[in-house]
């Protein structure tokens, strides 16, 4: 009598993480939990992390890259409006300490998307200036605020305060290496506060940064 086996060989396994727990066939996994995988330049990964659990709140966003030391991050935030960190050692509150962060207009409908710039994390929340993660820092920062342990102490988001703008936020911001100027931010579809009205910045300008300055220009010619 034939002795049949109980489990698969990891070999004549396959990955298909489009198909449906329900819907598996006998040689299909689609959650490489405690699975050790040496394939796409990932070395020594034991399988997928449960990272949302050691989270508090309810998470709206993620993303994750290498920081200080190649040490890999997720970055979280919560509909709260705290950021949290988690990597290998544990979670890390990164919630900005900021007097002017406002944390109170996340909703599950906020479009949070970010960028890495190597170890450096950019983030637009559409709610508060950009915001940045330094590889060595515990904290999330803010264009337009001053920290004495920095240089430039601010970096300048708002050029039209002194014509009234009272919060300028951009609806997406993405990072863009260029090889005569270097690494650049664009942020596009921006919009101003003013006299309780909220109104789009004219022309329909983006706007293009160099890490330490940015200028409003019209859409269709960064430079």
């Amino acid at each position: 009598m034939a002795i049949q086996s109980a489990k698969t060989p990891f070999a004549k396994m396959s990955f298909t993480p489009d198909v449906p727990s329900g819907a598996l066939g006998a040689n299909e996994y689609n959650d490489g939990l405690n699975v050790e995988s040496d394939r796409r330049g990932i070395k020594k990964v034991y399988g997928d992390v449960n990272i949302l659990s050691t989270i508090p709140g309810q998470t709206i966003f993620v993303t994750g890259g290498f920081r200080l030391n190649n040490e890999y991050w997720f970055v979280a935030a919560t509909i709260d409006g705290n950021w949290y960190g988690v990597s290998a050692a544990g979670i890390t509150t990164f919630t900005p300490q900021a007097t002017t962060y406002i944390n109170d207009l996340y909703s599950q409908d906020t479009r949070i998307t970010a960028s890495w710039n190597g170890d450096v994390l950019f983030i637009n929340d559409t709610v508060n200036p950009p915001m940045y993660l330094l590889p060595d820092k515990s904290e999330i920062r803010l264009y337009d605020y001053s920290y004495s342990d920095q240089t430039p102490n601010v970096y300048v988001w708002n050029y039209y305060a002194d014509q009234g703008f009272t919060n300028l936020t951009a609806s997406f911001l993405r990072v863009y290496a260029t090889p005569n100027v270097g690494s650049i931010l664009v942020a596009g579809d921006l919009n101003y506060i003013t006299a309780v009205l909220f109104k789009p910045v004219p022309t329909h300008c983006v706007g293009v940064k160099t890490l330490d300055s940015i200028k409003v220009l019209p859409h269709g010619h960064p430079h």
